[in-house]
Parts: C-alpha cells; sequence; structure tokens
C-alpha cells in the first residue's frame, strides 16, 4: 500500500491447473474487488446448498473491525462476481465485542474470532 492508504482494500484472485507446480496466473480483472468494506479474506470460502460463499473483514473502522458474508455468484478466469448477503458489525451483534475476525466451517461446526 501506498503511504497513508490501507493495504486492506483490494483483493486480487490467482488460479493454476497445478496445484503442486506452483504456476499461478493472475485473475484478469484484478483487483476483483476495491473495497475496505469487504476485500480482506476472513476465511475460506464456503459451500452451502450449492451456494459458494465468500467471507471478508469490513476494516472500515479498523482491521477485523467486522465480517461480511459474500456469495459468490460467477467465477471464472474472465469473470468475477458477488454479492454481498450479510454484514455482521461488532455493535449489532450483541456480543459486547469490538471486532469480529474470522468465520471457519468444517465438518458441521462454524468457529468465529472475535475481539472483546
Amino acid at each position: 500500500a501506498e503511504d497513508g492508504i490501507s493495504d486492506y482494500d483490494e483483493l486480487h484472485l490467482f488460479y493454476t491447473s497445478d496445484l503442486i507446480d506452483g504456476t499461478w496466473t493472475p485473475h484478469a480483472l484484478n483487483p476483483v474487488i476495491s473495497d475496505l468494506t469487504q476485500a480482506r479474506p476472513a476465511g475460506r470460502f464456503m459451500q452451502k446448498d450449492g451456494r459458494l460463499f465468500r467471507p471478508s473483514q469490513d476494516s472500515r473502522e479498523r482491521y477485523g473491525y467486522g465480517l461480511v458474508l459474500n456469495e459468490v455468484c460467477e467465477i471464472s478466469p474472465t469473470v468475477y462476481r458477488e454479492k454481498t448477503v450479510e454484514r455482521m458489525l461488532p455493535e449489532a451483534q450483541g456480543l459486547g465485542c469490538r471486532g469480529i475476525h474470522t468465520i471457519s466451517e468444517a465438518g458441521g461446526m462454524v468457529a468465529v474470532d472475535f475481539i472483546r
């Protein structure tokens, strides 16, 4: 990031046909997201009922301020489109926390970390 500019405001995607080879190609639209309120990842992609979701951080107040759940509507080497499904800001969750940082799902369990 440039001086005085956040380094949490751009999301770049890369793809490969061989995970072992290590040759990664940047997405044609990089950065695919330029928005301080939803660019920074907040966990791995998740699937539910055939839909793909990308959790992200809302960093408008500070790093890890809020959590955003984005549905990936279209993804290919030349297209990336997502829409915000839910935005979870700390003051609205009633948890008495100052920030919500990451969400992860595995084996039917969901883990969320936050700052009190």
